[in-house]
């Protein structure tokens, strides 16, 4: 079967080849740090001031959605996942903070 783009599933190769495929992907996306293993990325980006941080996570979805356009790859939506991790804690109320206490009493006993 002629293959006009991506690489065949199910060849031993398959993974090498896909790596070379996208192995450009990290030279067009900018403000972020990719990491790449196989066929998962996971796309870090960092900034202490909240305005700059979502001007870069908008810049960086425009640059991936292009690139993968470019490269007729499509992003699997359902198992894509946004996490967020800020330096900063909530307080706890002292409903959620007394819940606690007791459940952490409770497991010493």
């Amino acid at each position: 079967m002629k293959i006009r783009h991506g690489v065949p599933q199910r060849l031993v190769l398959g993974p090498l080849l896909f790596l070379l495929y996208i192995n450009d992907l990290p030279l067009n996306v900018h403000g972020a740090n990719l990491v790449m293993f196989a066929d998962d990325i996971n796309v870090l980006i960092t900034d202490i001031d909240v305005c700059a941080f979502r001007n870069k996570v908008d810049r960086v979805i425009i640059e991936l959605e292009s690139w993968f356009q470019k490269n007729d790859l499509i992003i699997n939506a359902g198992k894509t996942v946004v996490m967020s991790f800020h330096s900063t804690q909530k307080k706890k109320s002292s409903k959620t903070s007394s819940y606690f206490q007791q459940n952490e009493s409770n497991l010493h006993s």
